[in-house]
């Protein structure tokens, strides 16, 4: 009686563990939009962009590699919303949120490309 209460145990627990990994990642928001290349490499040229947004910390899902936490620009910036940047490996990023629409900014080198994103 006790080997088999282990054993339904041990397969409600495996089951748990299952059902768990197979829910997606609990994640902030997910915006996404298109973007227009404004200068350098590939000028007019249009790109698409999917982040991943958890509070301050922002993640590519599909464009340029970004993961990181959004800095404030100033002592003052807003407190609400998505704003200020971030750098990484692909440039330096600036974000301004101003309600359902996400401005982004991406610096790289000569080229400077920018979105526009919408909650998803």
């Amino acid at each position: 009686m006790a080997f088999s209460l282990k054993w339904a145990a041990i397969m409600s627990q495996a089951a748990l563990i299952s059902c768990v990994l197979s829910l997606p990642a609990l994640a902030g928001q997910t915006w996404a939009g298109s973007g227009q290349i404004t200068s350098g490499s590939g000028q007019g040229g249009s790109v698409e962009l999917r982040l991943e947004v958890d509070g301050k910390r922002v993640r590519s899902r599909s464009g340029p590699p970004l993961e990181g936490q959004v800095q404030p620009e100033s002592a003052t910036a807003s407190a609400t919303g998505l704003n200020g940047s971030v750098r990484t490996g692909s440039g330096t990023w600036r974000f301004e949120q101003s309600g359902n629409e996400l401005r982004v900014t991406l610096y790289q080198g000569n080229q400077i490309i920018y979105y526009r994103l919408r909650p998803q």
